[in-house]
């Protein structure tokens, strides 16, 4: 609402407004009857611009005008304002409006390159084994490894799929003359197990030994599962100091 209230002092200090036949644009959007919202909406969409003078992207424009609707409705009690149902012919124009700009600036491939962090190259992984950050050597790299692999390999993503992690999700067993890893998953956020999900089944992931390879995932698991309890939680807290050379986790 800020951003149209904004715009609106804008346009009315231009010229063409003062002189115009509509009138200055109202500042308080909520008081305005349906027809006045949607002609002045329409305008907006079309003219508004970040601080810097740049447009926003498509998916702003959106948010924008579904922030508006949202604030018209709850916080001005604006019930009847629906300016993105399609089924609401009272804001036709500003939702043609809308699509005509988002269509205009995705064109102008504006919105569409998204800022995001980039994944861990292969050369940044190795750096991560050579740097002792993931390895065998120890606690703190074994914990840091099995982390990092879960990610890559089994594709964990949220925190829960790590938060309720068991052991008992593991296995290490042989098949055609090597070692394989198994990874059974539970409940998540996609496959919450209920009447809708009957047949959805948790993924089963399975990586397969490369005996001739240090850095073998299979390897590090295998380490991890001997050096933690049989059962329980699957992430325990790396100790420090180990004794007789076995890698300690409490």
């Amino acid at each position: 609402m800020t951003c149209y209230e904004d715009w609106a002092k804008w346009r009315n200090m231009r010229a063409e407004t003062l002189v115009g036949d509509n009138g200055l644009v109202p500042v308080e959007l909520s008081t305005q009857s349906l027809m006045a919202m949607d002609y002045w909406l329409s305008r907006f969409i079309i003219e508004c611009r970040r601080k810097d003078g740049k447009p926003y992207p498509p998916s702003t424009l959106y948010n924008i005008s579904a922030s508006i609707q949202r604030e018209l409705r709850e916080v001005y009690g604006r019930t009847d304002v629906n300016i993105l149902d399609k089924k609401d012919a009272h804001f036709s124009e500003f939702r043609k409006q809308l699509d005509s700009r988002m269509k205009e600036l995705t064109n102008k491939g504006i919105g569409i390159h998204k800022d995001r962090a980039d994944p861990v190259s292969e050369d940044d992984e190795i750096q991560l084994w050579e740097k002792g950050v993931i390895g065998h050597s120890d606690a703190q790299a074994l914990s840091h490894g099995v982390f990092f692999y879960n990610c890559k390999v089994f594709g964990f993503r949220g925190g829960d799929e790590h938060r309720n992690l068991d052991v008992n999700q593991y296995s290490i067993t042989m098949e055609s003359g090597r070692k394989v890893l198994t990874f059974m998953g539970r409940n998540s956020k996609n496959v919450q197990g209920g009447l809708n999900q009957r047949k959805v089944e948790p993924k089963k992931i399975k990586q397969f030994e490369s005996p001739e390879n240090l850095r073998c995932v299979v390897k590090l698991f295998e380490k991890y599962l001997q050096s933690i309890p049989p059962t329980g939680p699957f992430y325990r807290k790396p100790l420090p100091n180990d004794v007789g050379g076995a890698l300690n986790f409490s």
